[in-house]
């Protein structure tokens, strides 16, 4: 969504320009255009790097995930074992 109103407001910025009348009209349409695509550039990088920010949070927090799957089935594994050893012992 971004992506798309960063290209619309370029778009607009360039016909602005293209379409001025007077040399003024070209030195401050161009200028803005100049200075809104750098705008934009920063805008659109910082956007890209959440994303890549954001996927390698979520990979990070799935491999926690499997991890701690993994661990609180050897939790109940150990603590399976230890309450039929107690049963055991009650038993003799």
């Amino acid at each position: 969504m971004t992506q798309l109103f960063v290209a619309i407001f370029l778009s607009l910025l360039l016909l602005n320009f293209v379409f001025s009348s007077s040399f003024n009209e070209y030195m401050w349409s161009g200028a803005l255009l100049v200075v809104s695509t750098f705008i934009g550039y920063f805008i659109l990088r910082s956007m890209f790097n959440e994303l890549k920010l954001t996927n390698r949070l979520l990979e990070e927090t799935q491999k926690n995930l499997i991890l701690q799957k993994e661990m609180r089935k050897k939790i109940t594994d150990l603590s399976g074992e230890a309450i039929r050893e107690l049963e055991r012992e009650l038993k003799r």
